[in-house]
């Protein structure tokens, strides 16, 4: 995420809702982001690689509640969770752009 864009969507948003910069915040607001920004790409590949592993590693669980555990264990064999599928693609997804 580019700083300079994330500033310039910012004042867009504020031209367009007719809105005052955050004052004296927004200096703490800016630092912050930088700060998450930095963080992402430093945590985020991890942090997407561990939820892929364990989404993976889900495939040889049995579901006891949701509706996967209306379904044949025979038809779910070697399929991961799909609620732990979902998270590892959206850490994958929030790390690749942090990265760019």
């Amino acid at each position: 995420v580019d700083q300079r864009d994330a500033d310039a969507r910012q004042r867009e948003l504020q031209r367009v809702a007719h809105a005052a910069p955050a004052g004296r915040l927004a200096p703490c607001q800016r630092a912050c982001r930088r700060r998450c920004v930095l963080l992402l790409r430093q945590l985020g590949g991890p942090a997407a690689a561990a939820a892929e592993d364990g989404a993976e590693k889900t495939k040889i669980m049995e579901a006891h509640a949701g509706r996967s555990s209306y379904v044949p264990i025979e038809v779910l064999r070697d399929v991961p969770d799909p609620g732990a599928k979902a998270a590892a693609c959206w850490l994958s997804a929030i790390a690749k752009a942090a990265a760019e």
